[in-house]
């Protein structure tokens, strides 16, 4: 009987390290929506593949974010559609600040 309880706590207590380590690489979110905002404003007006690539490294670079980081926060929303909506209203918002500051 004890061997199955120390199984079980080793089992919880890798699943708990594997999630906090997971999210020590993602991007914070205030962060993440303004890279995401000009990543989706690029990506509209790059006329070719090539082209959203480069727009893409410039713009992790601008922010200082790796390829990593940024396929690790996106996989973190991924496990959850409710983040993913928050975080577009986050999204959409900044881009309406945007363009009231430009008018």
């Amino acid at each position: 009987m004890k061997i199955k309880q120390v199984v079980i706590i080793l089992i919880i207590s890798q699943a708990v390290l594997f999630v906090s380590c997971s999210n020590k690489n993602t991007i914070p979110q205030d962060k993440f929506v303004h890279l995401y905002a000009e990543l989706i404003f690029a990506q509209d007006t790059a006329s070719t593949p090539a082209t959203k690539k480069d727009f893409k490294t410039v713009i992790l670079a601008r922010y200082g974010v790796t390829e990593l980081q940024y396929q690790a926060t996106v996989n973190y929303y991924n496990q959850d559609p409710q983040r993913w909506a928050g975080f577009f209203d986050k999204v959409t918002k900044y881009v309406s600040e945007l363009q009231k500051k430009k008018s």
